[in-house]
């Protein structure tokens, strides 16, 4: 991985519901308000928020269990997106920023629920 050495911890959070996730050599804050979404790949993850990427050795389930659920979404086997940053919904895909990421079978019907509370 293009001579990033990751580890693999637990993340932890604080009362503020940043992360804290080890990278490379060092453990970064990432607030979770500006994460946009996690792509798991592998036993690694991929943070992106407003900023920069970030890949950790940590698994979808176990950042999924500590971002909060009420906030976050899993949509797909590889896709947990933050609710608050989707701004489209259509034909099988969330649009966040530029990207459309896929919407899986297990992840359709929660997210249709979420929206449809919302929806005027």
């Amino acid at each position: 991985r293009s001579g990033q050495q990751v580890h693999e911890d637990q993340p932890t959070h604080t009362a503020t519901s940043d992360l804290f996730v080890r990278v490379d050599y060092a453990t970064v804050r990432i607030s979770s308000d500006t994460i946009l979404w996690v792509e798991g790949v592998g036993d690694y993850v991929r943070i992106v928020t407003d900023e920069r990427s970030y890949v950790t050795k940590l698994t979808l389930k176990k950042i999924g269990a500590a971002l909060d659920n009420r906030l976050f979404m899993r949509i797909h086997k590889t896709y947990l997106v933050n609710l608050s940053r989707i701004e489209a919904f259509e034909s099988g895909y969330v649009v966040i920023g530029s990207r459309k990421l896929p919407v899986g079978a297990r992840g359709r019907r929660p997210l249709l629920d979420y929206l449809h509370t919302r929806c005027l």
